[in-house]
């Protein structure tokens, strides 16, 4: 027997989006090159080497070469005004560095500049003492009158050629001063050097390699595989979706020496993942500094996102870290993915807003209350706004079936209440079912599933509801009908038993041998099953695998029926 593990077919929205930077790290050419006119030498001492040269396009290169340090050579060029009035403009075009780091020797593109003077040690010869002097035919001169006679002159023209060398080329030697690998245009081990290199501690290189994968990647599944990493980074499409992105962050933070993992399994993002989560996604797992952080570069629009650095405790919230376990890993995982499916649903979940949650009465996804929804403070609180959103069931379609499946509206939009501070929130219950968004300062936006009625009525929604053309749908009743403990609803749902014969004290010997009285409103880690028993089967349990629902798939009418309670082996014969 296959099977698939099933996944919803809604799309996530948290979409990165690259923008239009340098690309750090670059191997110099000839295109970098500008015919030069006069060359002038500012400063030629033992270990470093300070010249000017300019050229008939108006444009200026300022380079320094040094023997000692992390930098050997620091570029800039910019634009100044023509040679009767000349003036070096203040905004550099271009500013490249040629950095040492470890053993690699590389050119690194440090950007657009604001200032005409860049001021700190790396290079420290202040430009704008040109615009007090008076240039005629190369010369520099102090004043109109010496410039005149041509006397005196402050600063003149070499006529050396060494000083005429491309700006990557050693002066003394004539040849390329990048050497090795990073020659080549596509070496990760030179990227992750060019991103990191002036950075202090883990955290600065986190921040530089999220930025840069932020900026350089769009979300979109190209033509290049997810995990090659070279191809992603590299390639023309500049495309990725969650696996990408995270095995992108995952090899140059391992290149930087920074302990992190691999994280993939599911998220809730949504009201209807209250109900299930098959999203599957990925993300990453980091140790900074000694301190564990979870981070979802995908979601992420810049480092100061909420998705970016999240303690555990809060990104369990949302994500549910499925890969094999490591004990020797310092983020531990012990809940279950029945624990994440039986949790508050926060939105936008504020810094330390889970430690929060103990100041109110009511934190529970599903709730169930008449005519009105009472919340409870222990202390003033500020509430940002209630809004009441739309609702329909199915609460969940899976791709290939969604077309089969009607949709029934339970609820509707609405704003509530705007902004109060209080100690108690009442709100009032319109529909049957009630989708509240509650915006709470501190917390982030609380989701709720308030059901105007009993739970054993909330239970009955979902036999009479019932889908045959849903899985979900199916599934959701007979666990409904096990909750209920009724055997009048049992025989309304036996034309929808794969075997006739199960007596309704067998259908709840099984649901009882398997733990029906864990289920509260959530099943999840769906899998399709293809072979000698053809359907689906859903997770509900804290014991997870070893206790599933099934539901048979006709092969004509493309129905389900319930099948049985049982463990996901695939030893059991469902041939009824």
């Amino acid at each position: 027997m296959k099977t698939i593990f099933l996944y919803l077919y809604v799309g996530l929205t948290f979409l990165s989006v690259a923008q239009n930077k340098p690309f750090p790290y670059f191997v110099p050419t000839e295109k970098d090159v500008i015919n030069t006119d006069f060359v002038y030498v500012l400063e030629n001492e033992e270990n470093q080497l300070k010249i000017l040269r300019l050229n008939p396009e108006n444009n200026y290169e300022l380079i320094a070469y040094y023997s000692e340090g992390p930098i050997l050579v620091d570029y800039y060029r910019g634009k100044f005004l023509d040679y009767d009035r000349f003036r070096i403009l203040e905004n550099f075009d271009k500013n490249y560095q040629i950095i040492r780091y470890d053993s690699l020797i590389f050119a690194f593109d440090k950007g657009s500049l604001t200032k005409y003077r860049y001021d700190n040690s790396e290079f420290d010869f202040d430009l704008s003492s040109f615009n007090d002097l008076i240039f005629k035919n190369g010369n520099f001169y102090a004043n109109k009158f010496n410039a005149f006679f041509e006397r005196k002159q402050v600063i003149t023209p070499t006529h050396d050629s060494k000083y005429q060398h491309n700006w990557f080329v050693s002066v003394q030697t004539g040849k390329p001063i990048i050497k090795g690998k990073c020659s080549e245009a596509d070496d990760l081990d030179c990227l992750c050097a060019a991103l990191t290199h002036n950075t202090s501690n883990q955290r600065e290189k986190s921040d530089e390699i999220a930025k840069f994968i932020i900026d350089r990647l769009n979300y979109n599944r190209g033509d290049t595989a997810q995990t090659n990493v070279k191809g992603l980074v590299f390639g023309k499409e500049k495309e990725a979706v969650c696996e990408g992105y995270s095995r992108v962050y995952l090899d140059l933070m391992t290149r930087a020496e920074v302990p992190v993992k691999y994280a993939s399994g599911a998220v809730r993002t949504d009201v209807y993942d209250i109900f299930y989560s098959g999203h599957s996604h990925a993300w990453n797992e980091v140790v900074l500094d000694g301190k564990p952080y979870v981070l979802d570069v995908t979601w992420s629009d810049n480092i100061y996102s909420e998705w970016y650095l999240k303690s555990p405790k809060e990104m369990f919230v949302s994500h549910f870290n499925d890969e094999k376990k490591d004990s020797s890993w310092a983020i531990q995982h012990t809940k279950t993915m029945y624990d994440f499916m039986n949790q508050p649903l926060i939105l936008d979940i504020n810094k330390g807003g889970i430690d929060q949650l103990i100041h109110i009465d009511k934190s529970d996804p599903v709730q169930f209350a008449k005519d009105k929804f009472i919340l409870k403070f222990n202390k003033p609180m500020k509430v940002n706004s209630v809004n009441r959103l739309g609702l329909s069931f199915p609460f969940v379609r899976f791709q290939g079936e969604a077309n089969e499946i009607s949709s029934k509206p339970l609820a509707k939009e609405g704003k509530i209440v705007q902004s109060i501070k209080t100690t108690s929130l009442e709100v009032q219950l319109p529909e049957q079912f009630n989708n509240l968004s509650v915006d709470i300062e501190g917390i982030g936006t609380i989701k709720y599933i308030v059901y105007n009625g009993t739970e054993q009525e909330f239970y009955q929604f979902f036999v009479d509801n019932m889908d045959l053309n849903s899985a979900y749908s199916v599934g959701m009743a007979f666990l409904s009908c096990a909750k209920l403990k009724d055997e009048a609803v049992f025989k309304k749902l036996k034309p929808y038993i794969a075997n006739q014969k199960l007596t309704f004290k067998e259908f709840m010997k099984q649901a009882k041998e398997h733990n029906i009285t864990d289920f509260k409103y959530a099943v999840y880690s769906a899998c399709r099953h293809m072979g000698s028993f053809d359907g689906y089967s859903f997770q509900f349990s804290k014991n997870g695998e070893k206790d599933r629902i099934f539901l048979k798939v006709d092969d004509v009418t493309k129905k389900y029926s319930f099948s049985k309670f049982d463990q996901d082996t695939w030893s059991f014969d469902f041939n009824f």
